[in-house]
Order: structure tokens, then C-alpha cells, then sequence
């Protein structure tokens, strides 16, 4: 690892994203422990708080010419520091760090959210229509019969 990368660890259920600025320390999107959502700022912090030892901790990587000299990463991640704009799926860790290396913000894994809640929202729209017209199917049936 080396000042100016971008860094993930595994957390239950999804990826965390800090930016390694050098000298055992990163900064990322966190809040204190027990803390809720709207708690979470851009952080400096020691790289222990952000990984334990026995995390294994990966450096995403880009496609050359794809992301800014380190330390433009570097100045671009304590230029936020203290910003409380924290959003789930518009502006969580991994959109930082994205946007630190890049100038572009994404999230591969609020994108996979996004598609995922999408997803689910059209399947249960079209369950209830399908069943809404085989109930209406069913009441002109049961109609029409009492009408004989």
C-alpha cells in the first residue's frame, strides 16, 4: 500500500473504502462506533481504526491514465475532511474514494443496491397486477354466473 491508493476492506455486507495519505493513516467516511448514519463525516484516522491486522485489505485498482497522480488523491481527500453529505447510495465511502482518484463519483456496490431494490420493486409490481387482473378475471366469472 502506498500514499494515495485507493483501499477496501470486507465488512458484513459490503465493502468499506478509505484513501491511504501516508504515515499509517487514511481517510475515509466513518463515525464513531454505535453511531448512526447521519453521524458519518470524512475522517482522518490511523489505518488501524480503518483495518484490523487481520483484515485483509485490498487496493482497487484503475486503468492507466484513469486516475490523478497520488497526490492530487491525497489533496483531494483532506479537502473533505469533516463534510457530512453521507448518502447510502449517492455519497458513501466508496463514492469518495472513486472521486478522490478520479474526479468522478461511483459506487460499483450502490449501483449493484440500486439495480438489486429496482429489481425487487418491478417483481412485486407485476406480482401485484397479475394478481389484480386474475382477481378482476375472477369477479366478472362470479358475476356473469349469478347473472344467469
Amino acid at each position: 500500500m502506498a500514499r494515495g491508493d485507493h483501499l477496501r476492506v470486507q465488512r458484513v455486507g459490503f465493502w468499506h473504502h478509505a484513501i491511504d495519505v501516508g504515515g499509517g493513516w487514511v481517510v475515509d467516511y466513518s463515525s464513531d462506533e454505535g453511531k448512526t448514519i447521519e453521524a458519518m463525516q470524512v475522517r482522518l484516522r490511523p489505518f488501524h481504526a480503518f483495518a484490523s491486522a487481520t483484515d485483509n485489505v485490498e487496493t482497487v485498482s484503475y486503468l492507466e491514465g484513469e486516475a490523478v497522480p497520488a497526490e492530487v488523491t491525497v489533496l483531494r481527500a483532506f479537502a473533505r475532511i469533516g463534510e457530512r453529505a453521507y448518502s447510502l447510495l449517492g455519497n458513501n465511502c466508496e463514492h469518495f474514494c472513486t472521486w478522490c482518484k478520479t474526479g468522478t463519483r461511483y459506487s460499483l456496490q450502490a449501483f449493484d443496491a440500486g439495480l438489486f431494490v429496482g429489481a425487487l420493486a418491478l417483481w412485486l409490481f407485476l406480482g401485484r397486477r397479475a394478481n389484480g387482473g386474475e382477481a378482476e378475471i375472477q369477479m366478472q366469472s362470479a358475476s356473469q354466473g349469478t347473472q344467469s
